[in-house]
C-alpha cells in the first residue's frame, strides 16, 4: 500500500514559519499605525520583536509542532485542522501571557478581564500562524483520496 504524503516539507520548517509570521503581521500593523499617526516609534518595534519572537517560537515548537505531529499520526494533517488548532493555541497563549504580565494582588479581576478580552486577537494571530505553518510545510488543503480504494475503470467501446 502506497502512503499519500500529508506534507511536502519538514513540519519543523512550518513551526519556524509560524513563530515568525505572527511577529511579522504585528510589525506590519504597528508600522501602519505609526505611519497613520505620523511617526515611527522604534521602542515599540523593538519591544514587539523582543517579546513576540520568543513567545511565538516557543508556542510554535512547544504546542504547534506536537499538534501537527499528532495530526499527521492520526492521518488528519490538512490545513483546516492545523489552522483551527493553532487558533485555539494562539487564543490560550495570548490570554495566559497577558494574565501573567498583568497579575498582581491589587489588580486581580482586571487582569482576568484583560486576558479574556485578548482571546479573539490571540485566535487571529494563531490562525495566521497556522496558515503560515501549512504553507511552509506544504500541508495539503484537503485530504487526498485513500490509496486503498480501487480505482474506477471505465470501459471504452
Amino acid at each position: 500500500m502506497k502512503l499519500v504524503p500529508q506534507h511536502q516539507r519538514s513540519l519543523a520548517i512550518g513551526a519556524l514559519a509560524a513563530g515568525f509570521a505572527t511577529v511579522l503581521v504585528l510589525l506590519v500593523l504597528l508600522f501602519a499605525m505609526d505611519l497613520y499617526a505620523g511617526g515611527l516609534q522604534v521602542r515599540r518595534v523593538l519591544l514587539v520583536i523582543a517579546l513576540g519572537l520568543p513567545t511565538g517560537l516557543v508556542a510554535s515548537f512547544v504546542f504547534g509542532l506536537p499538534f501537527m505531529v499528532a495530526l499527521r499520526h492520526l492521518g488528519m494533517l490538512t490545513a483546516l485542522p492545523v489552522c483551527l488548532g493553532s487558533s485555539a493555541i494562539g487564543a490560550a497563549a495570548m490570554a495566559i501571557l497577558l494574565f501573567a504580565l498583568n497579575w498582581s494582588p491589587s489588580f486581580g479581576e482586571a487582569a482576568i478581564d484583560i486576558a479574556l478580552r485578548t482571546i479573539p486577537m490571540g485566535a487571529a494571530f494563531g490562525l495566521v500562524s497556522g496558515y503560515a505553518a501549512s504553507l511552509a510545510s506544504g500541508i495539503q488543503l484537503r485530504r487526498q483520496p485513500s490509496p486503498s480504494l480501487p480505482e474506477r475503470k471505465t470501459v471504452s467501446t
